[in-house]
């Protein structure tokens, strides 16, 4: 986005820039996707931890904490509003936006390492493999 700010006072309606903003409104629509999946995903687990050992009880809780900030903080909308801005031509009023974005995905990956260190303390095979997927490690 940056770049492209960058490059719009020189000449904003080129090719090579129409190009990059219609590449970078695509990522942005991916990523908007993913986060909403990764919110699902984390509620998803969260739910089927929850009756687990008191090590999987915590990590449920930190992937709910995951989840939750994803939506209090509005990542994925904020996502595609920024992708709304790209595409009006406003790049630059959308720089203080994209890194409250970032901050916001850190603070997300925090909180998911912190539950996979939780999945790992007592009965941590089990937990483990649930935060990675396996259905029946869930169980």
């Amino acid at each position: 986005m940056e770049n492209l700010s960058r490059r719009g006072g020189q000449n904003a309606q080129d090719d090579n820039s129409k190009r990059t903003r219609e590449q970078l409104a695509e990522r942005k629509d991916t990523l908007a996707d993913t986060v909403n999946s990764l919110q699902q995903d984390l509620e998803q687990s969260a739910r089927a931890m929850g009756a687990g050992s008191q090590g999987q009880q915590r990590a449920a809780r930190q992937l709910k904490e995951a989840a939750d900030s994803l939506t209090r903080d509005r990542v994925a909308d904020r996502i595609r509003e920024g992708k709304q801005s790209l595409n009006s031509g406003e790049q630059g009023a959308g720089r203080g936006e994209e890194r409250a974005i970032e901050r916001s995905l850190n603070n997300v990956s925090d909180k998911l390492q912190t539950a996979e260190q939780s999945a790992r303390g007592a009965n941590g095979s089990s937990a483990e493999a649930c935060l990675r997927g396996c259905p029946r490690a869930c169980a």
